[in-house]
């Protein structure tokens, strides 16, 4: 079956719909669950996030834009269904160029800039707690999840706002800006344990978790 999906011999619209779309989508709707779910191993989850990667991110869409492409050359139908498939294949090359250059930077940003020893279970004891800064701490949208945001302080009065994971964390000001929180409109307060941060998918709440007395 690979091989005739390699060599663009199975139908144009079964490579599109079936072997295109339905994984991505597939992939999209479950992998949430499934990391929630292996998140309490942490050996486990790199292993799944690694394999996750491999298959899905470069070898899996490599085979379906080669099928696509040369399906549609093959197919003896309506040339606008060619010119379509084609024209998405493309824009998918991009947007996966994109989405390859951005995890190469996050990788390096994580595994080869950072302190390996900080990550989301270890965190805690790397924020510098301030009565002049009330609002250092661990936020995670829920407090089982295992990774968050590290807010901790900052030069000038200021906080760094950093992602972490299990993997590891984001150097302070190279994942967001360093900020204020007060009076940026990228932050709502709440109140002390409770923030809304504004990010692509709009404003998202976080409550601070693992609080250091």
């Amino acid at each position: 079956m690979i091989k005739r999906l390699w060599r663009g011999e199975i139908p144009l619209w079964k490579t599109f719909w079936f072997y295109g779309v339905l994984p991505q989508l597939f992939v999209s709707i479950f992998n949430p669950i499934l990391v929630k779910i292996l998140a309490h191993s942490i050996v486990i989850y790199m292993i799944y996030i690694f394999a996750l990667c491999i298959l899905m991110g470069f070898i899996y869409p490599v085979i379906i834009f080669v099928a696509i492409w040369r399906s549609a050359g093959k197919y003896a139908g309506r040339k606008i269904w060619v010119w379509l498939s084609k024209v998405s294949v493309i824009a998918m090359v991009v947007i996966f160029l994109l989405v390859v250059s951005i995890s190469a930077l996050s990788i390096y940003l994580v595994f080869v800039k950072n302190n390996p020893e900080k990550n989301s279970q270890t965190i805690e004891r790397f924020l510098s707690y301030d009565e002049k800064y009330p609002y250092v701490g661990f936020w995670k949208k829920d407090c089982s999840d295992c990774f968050g945001l590290a807010i901790d302080k900052a030069k000038e009065g200021k906080y760094s706002v950093s992602f972490c994971g299990p993997g590891g964390c984001h150097e302070p000001g190279t994942y967001r800006l360093d900020t204020t929180i007060v009076n940026d409109p990228l932050y709502r307060i709440i109140d002390k344990n409770n923030i809304v941060v504004k990010g692509m998918d709009g404003f998202t709440k976080y409550k601070r978790c693992e609080l250091k007395e």
